[in-house]
């Protein structure tokens, strides 16, 4: 009788056993992914930030693109660690921003501003989470943080002013801050080894640039509206970053 009872029990956590360990076969996870970057606080705004208040400063920043790419380890069926790299590029709304600082009857039609795009960067690490939803869909999230890098646009203002042309270019330093960044997203899972994904994140930082400088070439005296020249100014300036990333990507897991 004793017999009876002990074999299915024993067949029962075998094969639980067998389960529990397939579960956690593949434990190493590669991902990478492609989206879309909505900025947001000062990053993105464009008429909130008094013109005179240097130690903050607007990005005037448009809708870009975003690149990831992660790698992590599950520790558990539902816990892991990972790490993530990551690239927004992003326009900069020249219209606006010439529209609030060359906004003057006198220089109507006579400024034309060039920019390049911005690239926020972030190298970021920490746990993430996942939970199945049957046998085709697992919910994934995850909580990082790490260093966020910036370039802040370069400006290129054009004007032609009483028989002149005035051309500027206004730049900051490259700077570097304390990132983080919290998602969730939902897998697909096509195979054992490769699943795609849909997800959305939220990455923040505060990025402080320095070496403000405005170089032109022109006449001495700058036209109406124009900055003066500054030729690598001590002034520090805060810009508070964030972004709303939507990504599709895919996913391979191995051993």
């Amino acid at each position: 009788m004793k017999k009876y009872i002990l074999l299915p029990l024993l067949t029962v956590l075998v094969i639980s056993s067998t389960i529990h360990a397939g579960e956690l076969d593949q434990r190493l996870i590669v991902g990478v992914s492609v989206g879309v970057g909505s900025p947001s606080q000062n990053f993105g705004k464009s008429d909130t930030i008094g013109r005179k208040d240097t130690t903050k400063v607007k990005g005037w920043a448009t809708t870009g693109i975003t690149f990831s790419l992660k790698a992590g380890y599950r520790l558990t069926k539902h816990i892991g660690i990972m790490a993530q790299g990551n690239a927004n590029i992003n326009g900069f709304n020249a219209s606006a921003y010439q529209n609030q600082y060359y906004n003057i009857p006198i220089l109507q039609g006579s400024v034309a501003i060039n920019a390049t795009p911005y690239y926020i960067g972030s190298y970021l690490a920490g746990p993430f989470f996942n939970f199945p939803l049957g046998s085709w869909f697992t919910l994934e999230a995850h909580v990082l943080a790490g260093l966020m890098t910036a370039k802040y646009s370069n400006l290129n203002p054009v004007i032609v002013f009483d028989g002149s042309t005035y051309n500027y270019t206004i730049s900051y330093k490259p700077a570097d801050a304390f990132g983080y960044d919290f998602g969730a997203g939902l897998k697909f899972k096509i195979i054992d080894q490769i699943g795609i994904t849909l997800s959305g994140d939220y990455l923040g930082g505060a990025p402080t640039f320095s070496r403000y400088t405005v170089d032109y070439t022109g006449p001495s005296v700058p036209p109406p509206g124009a900055p003066p020249a500054s030729n690598g100014s001590p002034r520090t300036s805060v810009m508070s970053t964030g972004l709303f990333n939507i990504n599709v990507g895919a996913v391979f897991s191995f051993f």
